[in-house]
């Protein structure tokens, strides 16, 4: 809007000569008024149908950038509504950056044209002028956006560089649950044998488990516990996240053992009930790792040996700390029913999701495996919310920033084109290209310096109201904010450098007969 105000205007002193002849043949000024808001809202409703086929194609690009399983609840259908919403928005954008121009259209008085000319010749060189303070508040305005998308950037690569304390590459996840079918606890568990036994036969398998759960699912039971030894401070919770794996399953998650072993096919029922804790909980209730032989239970009762304590890693999402974990061996327990396979292999993870799929059905056909993915892609999944953000704020951003650009180079230009007459007789009378090329930068530095220092201000205060969404990066981050203002700053000298060139080139005999 502020461009299109500002051609506007800049149309409105182009037909400066133009108006003067309708005034002086009788037009009256409310026609004039009309012919303007009349112009401003055509273009609008023009960029208003244009902005509807936009919208259908950014529509595309949205969902197709959102997981399958986000998409269940989406609803992305357009309606009248929607459009009935860009009708009036853009009528309204349309009177609002017309109104201004026409107004000054309508009140132009009637002078001879030498005086018209003079008028141009001297106020195109004015750096205080309206047009010059719109295209002041779009730097202004363009710095926050390109501030948060920065910062937005540096949080997602924060999340994806994170050390999540497991391995990530070449993990295929996927559920299954016989229930579904009918199972009783004991074909369950012997159909579960049989699969783990299939899977880590197949070609390309170096490690198979199953587990309740898998890493940045975002879905973890909390059971309370009780700890031989230990006396819990007033108002302590006694909860921990509790996974139920199988053997193998930190071999192929890659988390190592700090010391201990891990589940083997002797933890049956019947046998001792054992347990596999993270150093966090191991150091939180027993301040130490030595804990092996130690007992923990669930039942009021601690029951339970610790057999191993293994490394922290990240469980529920990436932002939050480490939390107390322990593991319990699926073997040991009666009512589970839907587990995840989790598959370390050597080859690709797709591949041995077919074998994987072909084994089931050779065990039981009408079983399904379901939610069948790499952990890599499911922790991309966890981050969707960041992705979308992000890349939704460097795309305004960017578009802010050439639409900025853009307004900066149309008011040096239009500047350009009104002085070239000042320019030809500054160039008669002995001025350089230099002094020229100064003359025409020194307003666009000056503009753009003005909307660095505002929109740095504005920076700070937005910054700071989305720390929350920002992870391993602080909100006024001065390398940032001063890269960034470099930047925008690079970007818009370029967009001076046109014109200003454009200005060292006129020929003063041809600029003294312009107009």
């Amino acid at each position: 809007c502020a461009n299109l105000a500002n051609l506007m205007m800049a149309r409105a002193t182009v037909r400066a000569q133009e108006i003067t002849v309708r005034l002086a043949l009788g037009a009256g000024r409310l026609r004039l008024l009309r012919q303007w808001l009349t112009e401003g809202v055509v273009l609008a409703a023009i960029g208003g149908s244009v902005g509807v086929f936009v919208a259908l194609w950014i529509k595309a690009g949205l969902i197709a950038f959102i997981p399958p399983d986000f998409k269940q609840n989406l609803s992305a259908s357009f309606d009248w509504r929607l459009y009935a919403f860009i009708i009036v928005v853009s009528l309204l954008l349309g009177l609002a950056f017309s109104l201004f121009p026409a107004i000054r259209a309508a009140r132009q008085v009637f002078s001879p044209s030498l005086q018209v000319e003079s008028r141009s010749f001297t106020s195109a060189g004015r750096l205080l002028s309206l047009r010059s303070g719109l295209i002041l508040v779009q730097v202004a305005l363009s710095l926050p956006l390109l501030v948060s998308a920065a910062l937005l950037l540096k949080t997602l690569q924060n999340l994806r560089s994170l050390d999540t304390g497991f391995g990530k590459e070449n993990v295929l996840l996927a559920s299954v649950n016989p229930a579904l079918n009918g199972y009783q606890q004991e074909r369950s568990t012997a159909f579960y044998d049989e699969l783990l036994t299939k899977t880590r036969a197949l070609p390309g398998v170096k490690f198979a488990s199953l587990a309740t759960d898998s890493p940045i699912s975002g879905g973890w039971d909390q059971i309370g516990v009780v700890v031989e030894g230990y006396t819990p401070k007033q108002g302590e919770r006694m909860s921990c996240d509790a996974t139920w794996v199988s053997s193998d399953y930190f071999k192929a998650l890659e988390i190592p053992f700090v010391t201990g072993r891990d589940f083997d096919d002797h933890d049956r029922i019947g046998a001792p009930k054992v347990v596999i804790i993270n150093e966090k909980m191991a150091k939180h209730y027993f301040g130490t790792t030595d804990v092996l032989g130690k007992h923990i239970g669930f039942e009021d009762v601690p029951d339970t040996t610790i057999v191993g304590v293994v490394k922290d890693a990240q469980y529920v999402n990436l932002r939050e700390s480490r939390r107390r974990h322990f593991y319990l061996p699926t073997t040991q327990e009666k009512q589970l029913t839907g587990l995840t396979l989790h598959v370390k292999t050597s080859t690709s993870p797709d591949l041995v999701a077919a074998q994987v799929q072909a084994q089931l059905k050779a065990i039981d056909p009408h079983l399904p495996l379901y939610n069948i993915k790499t952990l890599s892609t499911e922790i991309d999944q966890s981050l969707v919310q960041e992705r979308l953000v992000t890349w939704l704020t460097v795309a305004f951003g960017v578009l802010a920033t050439l639409l900025t650009a853009l307004g900066l180079y149309g008011v040096l230009t239009f500047s350009v084109a009104r002085r070239t007459r000042e320019i030809g007789i500054r160039v008669a009378l002995g001025a350089q290209r230099r002094d020229v090329f100064r003359l025409i930068m020194i307003r666009g530095v000056i503009l753009v310096g003005a909307g660095v220092v505002i929109g740095l201000g504005a920076s700070f205060a937005l910054s700071r109201l989305m720390s929350s969404l920002l992870f391993g990066v602080a909100p006024n981050n001065v390398p940032t904010l001063v890269g960034v203002s470099a930047g925008l700053i690079a970007v818009a000298l370029l967009a001076c450098y046109i014109p200003a060139r454009r200005a060292t080139k006129v020929d003063p005999m041809v600029a003294l007969r312009y107009e």
